[in-house]
Formats: C-alpha cells, sequence, structure tokens
C-alpha cells in the first residue's frame, strides 16, 4: 500500500510509539475512543504500508501497489497524479482523499499550492481551470466512486446512479494463445526457455528474445532502446535480461536508474531468473542490501559465485568513472536522469536503455527526441553506411502486465492528463493561407467534445516537438493568469462542426511592468519569482532597473509539427504575432489585463455537477480582440544552432546566455528580446545598448564559461551580418564606422600589436616559420575581427572578408582556444582533414595580414599627402617618385605579391 501526503498525516504519524502518545492525548481530552482506535491500529499494523512525501514520489517509479492513498488534495499536481496513480495494479484501489465540502464546486475555486508559482506582480487572479476540468472528466471515468467519510455513495455521476458493473473478461486472449505456444516451443531452449516462462505478455517475452540476441553475440557493440508505457513489465524484462547474461558468463553487470528503489522490480526479476536457470540463493548466489535507513533496505547487489565471481550492481548515474569495467550497462528510467549524465554512461560495452514514454518523466521525451535520434545518426553515414560500428535497436511494449487492457482508470488518466495525444500530421498547405487564432482558456478546459479535440491537438504538438514535456505544463497552460494561447489554422479547409487542423501553437505569457522600489526590494533579498524571467534576469545582469518596468511578452513555446518542420509555418505563426501585437491587426488595448472571464459560482451545486454553459467562443479572430499594450517581444531557449538561426531570422537580438548548463538538457540557456514598432516605450534603445554589450561580454567568454558551445553556434552569436552593404558604412573624418563599430587604423593597431608582432604575422604568411610564433597573437586577432573592427578601411573602402570556414577556424584557435583535433570532433567538421583547417586559418591569417600593411601603406600616404601636397601643374615625375617610393616600402614591410603579380613575373622569364 501506498500513502502519499504533503507535510503531516492525516491521523498523526507513522511511527507507532508516536501515534499511541497522541491517542493518549485525545481520549484524555475526550475527542476520541478505544475501540475507534484499536480498528484504526488493526488496520495499520496488518497492511505493509509505505509512506512517502509528495516530493519524494519519483522514489515509486517501477514499483507495484495494490492500494494508494492521496491526501491533502491542495498539493496534488498532475505530476502526481501520472506518478503514483499507476503504479496501483489490476483490482486495486486508488483513494483521494478531500476535506469536508458543502458543494464539489468547491474544489473549482480551491487554491492549490501550486499556484503560488503562477502568480506575478500584475498577474495575481487565478482562475482554476484544471480542477473543473478533472472534476468533469470523472464523469468518464466508469471505475470512480465519490464517497462520504461514513462510505456512503454520494450521486456524483449518472454511471454512479446507474450501479457499477463488472466488466467480463476472456478466459484467453489472441496474444495469450501465442504467447503460450511460443513458451512451448522454448520450453527445450537452455539459453531463453526458462527466461520466458516468467513472461507474463507476449511483448514482454519477445522483448527478452531481442535482447538476449544482443547479450549472446557477445559483441559489446549493441545499444537496445526499450520504450513503453507504464505497467508494461520493461523493468521485470531487464531482471530476466540481466540472469540470463550471468548464465551467458558476463562478470560486470551494471545498473543504474534515478534511485536505487526505482530497481527494486529488476532485482527481484533477476532473482527469480536465476532461480529458473537453476541457480539457488545461498548457495548459488547472495543478495545484498542497502543499511541506509533512507533506502528501506533496498537490494543494490547480487553476487553470483557458481561459476566465478559475477555481480549484478547498482551504481548512481553520477558514478560514471565507475563503469568503466562494465561489459553490460542497464539503464532503467532513463528519461528521469538528467540527458548530459545518459550521454556521459555510454560507453564500449553492451547498453540497455529503458524508458517511460507517456511523459511523466522530468525531461520528459528528451530521449526519444534528441538522444535516441543522435545515437542512430552515429551509427550509420547520411548514406546509409555503418559509422560507429554500434548497433541500434529499438524495442516497443504495449500490452499492459499491471493491469488489464483497456483499463478505465488508465484511459481516464491519459486522457484527462492528455497523456497519449494521437499524432495526425495535417495535409501541407502554403502558409499564407493559414490564419492565427487566440483560443479561450476557459471555453478549452470546459471539457466540451469539441474544446477536448482542440486540447488533444495542441498537447499532440509540444509533445511531438519539445523535449522538456511534463503533466504539469497543462496545469500551467490553463490556469497561469498571464498566459495567452494562440493557434495557427487553415479556416478554408475546414468541415461542418470539424476541428480545422492546427499548424502551429504559440503560448505567451506577459511580464514585467514592475515597480522599480519592488524590484528592488526583490533583488537585495534574492528573491527570483517564476514569473517575470526576462525582467529579473535582464535588470540583475545589467543593472538596469528601468527595463523592468517596460511591458513586455515572453514567448514561452512555440510548436510545429516535426513533419512539417521546414515549411515556414513557425515563422508565419511568429510573424502574424508580431504583426497583431504592432498594432497592424487590431488597434493596442490600453490595458496589459488578460481579458478571459473567470468561473461564475452558482446557487446549488450540491454533490453533482455539470459543465458550465453559456461559455464564450472558443476561438477568436485577431481582429475581434484588442492586443495587450507590449513594449518587446522576448524569448528563452536552449541554445542550438537551428533554435538560433530561426529566432534571429525573425529580427531578435541576442542578451543574456546563462554561464552555467541546464541540468536537464546540457545546454545554455539564451534570452533574445525584440522591439515593438511605434516603440512608444523607448524599446529599441534597450535593445541596442544590450545587444551590443551581450556579444562583446560573449566573445570575452568564449575560452572560459562558453568554450563548450558547438562552433557553428558559437560563430553564428558573434556574426551579426555575414554581408555589409554601402548604407552600413559611415565616415566620419578621418574614422570609419560600420554598424556602430568604429574601424581600426594604424595607431589602434600598433597600440595592440607591436611591429615585432606584425613582422612575425608577415614572416608566417611567407611561410618562413610556423604557427608557435604566433600562437599568442591568435586571440587578438580573433577579437579585433570579430568586434567588427575590421570590416571596412578608414576610408570606407572594403576592409577583410572571410569565408564561413575561414571565421570558424579563426573563431576556434583564437577565441574558443580549441586546437583542431578539438574541431574534427564536431559532427559539421568530422569529415575534414586537419590539413584542410590548417589551410584554412593561413588563407584567413594572410588577408588579415593584408588589411594590417594596407592601413599602414594608407596612413603612410596621408602623411606624405600632408607634408607634400601636389599642386595643379606639378611635374609627373614626382607623382612617379611617390608611387616608387610606396612600392619599396611595401617591399619593405614583407606584404606578399598578388597571385597576378608572380605570375606576369614566371611569364616574362620563360
Amino acid at each position: 500500500m501506498l500513502w502519499c501526503y504533503k507535510k503531516e498525516l492525516s491521523f498523526g504519524a507513522s511511527s507507532r510509539a508516536k501515534r499511541a502518545a497522541r491517542f493518549k492525548k485525545e481520549v484524555e481530552r475526550g475527542i476520541a475512543t478505544v475501540e475507534g482506535n484499536s480498528e484504526f491500529e488493526t488496520f495499520l499494523a496488518q497492511n505493509k504500508i509505505r509512506f512517502c512525501y509528495y516530493k519524494d514520489s519519483h522514489k515509486v517509479l517501477g514499483q507495484t501497489f495494490g492500494m494508494c492513498v492521496l491526501q491533502d488534495f491542495e498539493a496534488l499536481t498532475p505530476n502526481l497524479l501520472a506518478r503514483t496513480m499507476e503504479t496501483v495494479e489490476g483490482g486495486g484501489l486508488v483513494v483521494i482523499l478531500i476535506k469536508s465540502l458543502k458543494s464539489l464546486r468547491q474544489l473549482y475555486t480551491i487554491t492549490m499550492d501550486v499556484h503560488q508559482r503562477y502568480r506575478t506582480s500584475q498577474h495575481s487572479d487565478i482562475v482554476p481551470r484544471f480542477n473543473e476540468r478533472f472534476l468533469l472528466s470523472l464523469a468518464d471515468c466508469k471505475s470512480f466512486l465519490c464517497v462520504s467519510d461514513k462510505l456512503e455513495v454520494l450521486p456524483f455521476t449518472t454511471a454512479t446512479r446507474s450501479g457499477i458493473q463488472q466488466v467480463p473478461k476472456d478466459i484467453f486472449t489472441e496474444e495469450e494463445k501465442k504467447l503460450k505456444l511460443l513458451q512451448i516451443d522454448l520450453k527445450g531452449n537452455e539459453l531463453v526457455g526458462p527466461l520466458i516462462e516468467k513472461c507474463v505478455t507476449l511483448d514482454q517475452a519477445t522483448s527478452v528474445l531481442g535482447m538476449m540476441e544482443a547479450v549472446a553475440e557477445k559483441t559489446l557493440t549493441t545499444t537496445s532502446t526499450v520504450t513503453a508505457g507504464r505497467g508494461r513489465g520493461k523493468s521485470a524484462a531487464l531482471g530476466l535480461v540481466a540472469a540470463g547474461a550471468v548464465s551467458q558468463g558476463y562478470s560486470n553487470i551494471f545498473i543504474t536508474a534515478p534511485s536505487p528503489e526505482n530497481v527494486q522490480t529488476l532485482f527481484e526479476f533477476a532473482t527469480k531468473g536465476l532461480e529458473a536457470m537453476g541457480y539457488t540463493e545461498r548457495v548459488d548466489y547472495s543478495v545484498v542490501q542497502a543499511d541506509s535507513d533512507e533506502l528501506s533496505n533496498a537490494v543494490i547487489r547480487i553476487n553470483v559465485f557458481k561459476g566465478h565471481r559475477q555481480t549484478i550492481q547498482y551504481l548512481l548515474p553520477t558514478d560514471s568513472t565507475k563503469f568503466a569495467q562494465a561489459e553490460l550497462l542497464i539503464v532503467d528510467e532513463a528519461a528521469a536522469i538528467p540527458l548530459p549524465i545518459v550521454k556521459s554512461l555510454m560507453g564500449p560495452y553492451l547498453v540497455f536503455l529503458s524508458t517511460t514514454i507517456t511523459g511523466y518523466e522530468g525531461t520528459g521525451r528528451s530521449l526519444s527526441l534528441k538522444f535516441f535520434s543522435e545515437l542512430k545518426k552515429q551509427a550509420r553515414g547520411s548514406d546509409g553506411s555503418e559509422k560507429s560500428g554500434r548497433t541500434i535497436k529499438d524495442i516497443k511494449l504495449s500490452q499492459p502486465i499491471r493491469y488489464a487492457s483497456n483499463d478505465p482508470v488508465e484511459a481516464w488518466l491519459n486522457k484527462v492528463l492528455c497523456l497519449e495525444p494521437k499524432t495526425t500530421t495535417p495535409p501541407p498547405v502554403h502558409p499564407d493561407t493559414l490564419e492565427l487564432f487566440y483560443v479561450n482558456r476557459d471555453t478549452l478546459f470546459s471539457y466540451h467534445s469539441v474544446a477536448e479535440e482542440l486540447l488533444q491537438r495542441i498537447v499532440t504538438l509540444y509533445v511531438s516537438s519539445h523535449y522538456k514535456n511534463q503533466p504539469n505544463d497543462l496545469q500551467l497552460l490553463s490556469d497561469a493568469p498571464a498566459h495567452h494561447l494562440f493557434v495557427l489554422l487553415d479556416v478554408n479547409n475546414k468541415q461542418d462542426g470539424a476541428v480545422p487542423h492546427v499548424y502551429a501553437v504559440i503560448q505567451c505569457c506577459l511580464e514585467g511592468n514592475i515597480a522599480g522600489k519592488k524590484l528592488e526590494q526583490d533583488l537585495s533579498k534574492g528573491i527570483r519569482p517564476s514569473g517575470d524571467i526576462i525582467p529579473y534576469t535582464l535588470s540583475q545582469n545589467f543593472q538596469e532597473h528601468g527595463f523592468a518596468e517596460l511591458p513586455g511578452m515572453r514567448v514561452f513555446r512555440i510548436a510545429v509539427s516535426p513533419e512539417l518542420t521546414g515549411k515556414e509555418y513557425g515563422t508565419k505563426a511568429l510573424q502574424l504575432l508580431t504583426d497583431y501585437y504592432n498594432g497592424k491587426i487590431c488597434p493596442v488595448s490600453t490595458s496589459s489585463e488578460p481579458t478571459e472571464t473567470s468561473i461564475n459560482e452558482t446557487e446549488d451545486g450540491g454533490f453533482s455537477i455539470a459543465p458550465r454553459k453559456n461559455l464564450p467562443h472558443l476561438l477568436h479572430r485577431l481582429t475581434d480582440r484588442a492586443p495587450e499594450s507590449c513594449a518587446y517581444l522576448g524569448v528563452g531557449f536552449g541554445l542550438t544552432c537551428q533554435l538560433y538561426n530561426f529566432w534571429h531570422r525573425a529580427g531578435f537580438t541576442p542578451v543574456y546566455l546563462r554561464q552555467g548548463k541546464n541540468d536537464l538538457t546540457g545546454e545554455h540557456s539564451m534570452m533574445m528580446i525584440k522591439s515593438l514598432e511605434g516603440d512608444s516605450y523607448g524599446a529599441q534603445s534597450w535593445v541596442s545598448k544590450f545587444g551590443a554589450d551581450f556579444r562583446k561580454r560573449f566573445i570575452r567568454l568564449l575560452p572560459l564559461s562558453f568554450k563548450s558551445v558547438p562552433l557553428v553556434t558559437a560563430l553564428g552569436v558573434v556574426t551579426d551580418r555575414d554581408e555589409i552593404s554601402k548604407s552600413d558604412v559611415e565616415v566620419k573624418g578621418n574614422d570609419c564606422y560600420v554598424l556602430g563599430v568604429k574601424q581600426l587604423n594604424e595607431q589602434e593597431l600598433l597600440n595592440e600589436l607591436s611591429t615585432y608582432d606584425l613582422q612575425r604575422i608577415s614572416a608566417y604568411c611567407r611561410q618562413m616559420v610556423d604557427r608557435g610564433v604566433i600562437l599568442d597573437l591568435v586571440p587578438t586577432i580573433a577579437n579585433m575581427y570579430f568586434a567588427g573592427r575590421l570590416a571596412a578601411l578608414p576610408t570606407g573602402a572594403e576592409g577583410v572578408v572571410l569565408p564561413l570556414t575561414h571565421r570558424a577556424v579563426l573563431l576556434a584557435l583564437g577565441l574558443q582556444g580549441l586546437m583542431y583535433e578539438d574541431i574534427i570532433r564536431q559532427p559539421e567538421f568530422a569529415s575534414t582533414e586537419v590539413n584542410q583547417l590548417s589551410s584554412f586559418f593561413d588563407k584567413a591569417l594572410s588577408r588579415i595580414n593584408t588589411h594590417f600593411n594596407n592601413l599602414r601603406t594608407l596612413d603612410d600616404d596621408n602623411s606624405d599627402n600632408d607634408e607634400i601636397a601636389p599642386t595643379k601643374g606639378a611635374p609627373q615625375g614626382i607623382i612617379s617618385v611617390k608611387k616608387t617610393a610606396k612600392a619599396k616600402q611595401k617591399r619593405e614591410s614583407g606584404s606578399t605579391p598578388s597571385t597576378k603579380t608572380v605570375k606576369r613575373k614566371k611569364k616574362t622569364e620563360n
């Protein structure tokens, strides 16, 4: 039995001595009787109860219970429901304890603990839409009962009034017949026959056969991914395979998971598998339990000593250095482990990765969307040929074991939490034919059939296109007061009464409008509210508290179906959203408050509830709703090259990059903002100043905190523009400015590089010295180039223009401090030889050296013109003498002659 609670148990404490002391006081006060207490004490004594805080509920993953009690309703979240309810086996019971209520409608407006994180300084009114939809959905759960504390059944739904009927069960299903035949066929097979006898479903048996095939090969070059919903027998199958690996002679079998308690089912079936293979406990193997009270005597190791020393041992995921001696590594509940740690676990041994894909874990689908795809790319090249030498196997389980197929509680939970959205790809159409609509969340979460269909399609896009999904996101979407939802629809191809196809979804949240005093108080106390992320972060990073007073809109999430990626649907949706808040579609409202309605209380209710009537329209055209007044649009995301290019093309400017990596994805979090047209708030000046300062800091931090940023991504961040037009160049006297950056002149050049430095650079370009002579100068040269100071000469003439590959090598060597060997390890340069990279660097440095020579020659010409200014009618010989002097000085400076001059000289000699 599993009993989950927030802080304190409703009956006192889990300790018997503490309960006895409390009961004695209650009897003395006359509020309890001995007879009532004895019955409850008997219940506690006769049942094995696992008491668990809600904050520790992740430890019950992979375990099975006969009953689950959830108290403290206000502390429940979708994540907690998904984690705990599906641990109950078939025939079990889930009990949700609720305090005394006069009407179930009171749950509509109850204040949940999670609501505190949704409130911001300007948006504090919570509308608990999730609770309303949760209660309305119970009418569709055929196995639901609402009872009083006296166990009186209350008429909550029509199904309750008509009574609950037992569902008849077939004696043998088609899958069970196939499983029985498979077990008969493999009964004489000593390798897998005893293990298949322990399997309960056909899916489980085929998965054990697939993994045992890799074990029997003993090549240690296979990575198998096992994915399924909850209660499908993944952990049991892995335990049987571990026992099979012992019989095959594997010595070091390591198991890892977020917690030792997550692998107790695995160890249980590992011992069952050993017994089936003929091993006897205490004679051939021993089971070792943890000594710590926190782990509740969990099994952490099985020592086998029948033939030679063998072990099945649990290790923490962070102990990746201890996996060097592994022959087989089993990673259970892998999606609950941070993605960078999972990557560090990979090595030259057999690997089995098991994860649940229903989305309750911390990282959601990060393994299936990111890591699994990376493994497949590494295993095979673009032409399908073998690349890394490792084989990738996909194993999926769909038949439930913990409860029957089509279980009503599982079906209800999947529907209310949108855990199993159906993927439907809409037909491709031209983006210009689509229209952006505003979604009213009151109607979306009203549990109407049309609204439910649209909600399932929205969540489908979230799950299929994002890797950081969890059920809590659904409650954030429904209850957060500052959030708004937009969908891109094809209204030209809709059927009567049907929901049109959804091509893109944008979830936004209002931020800013923070008073200066409140901001200073929060920052001085170290308080960082969960909302208003961009204002607080930028105000602290730039020490400009005035920016937080501006109202802004942050794009919380934008999702497009993976099958339609690259077809400009996301760009179209973002463009329409920008036009909307620019006032091009509808005049801007003077208020920045949400315009959605709240849930109205009714005078009755009782214990029978029904959907609300007179709801507003589900979809609103943007022309019918005035947008909130905003000064800028912002976004925050994990930095990748693809995402950065998308937002940069949309006109967003990078202003912040977190120096520490995200624990879940291993990416640096970036923020970008874009000022809106009209700019009555003066946001454009903030964006320009923040963007220029960020670029300088990013370049300085590249060899430090951002050294691990992929080379192509870093190049995209530091490169503001690939091409510079004449309108970007401005000459003021003897100085030249390109995009507001002052260009380098001879005096500034000599301040940063001495004459000896320039001579060494020139000698390297003439291949007279090796790269080690000028290695200390590369960071200075790279800083000049990427700061935009070599884009033009002081006269406005074109400066240094490097191809993409030359820029990448210069950035890697000069700013990130990488070597050629580090560059070719990156995927974009995997097919590039070291000699090619060296050639790219030499060509880049040669162009920059030519620019330095032009700077010095140009300044010498200007000084000569000042000393000997030619007048009208001056003899032509003076001009010739000056040109000869210039050529002599150019030769003395060591500049390389042009290719045309060398070819002409050779032709003359011939």
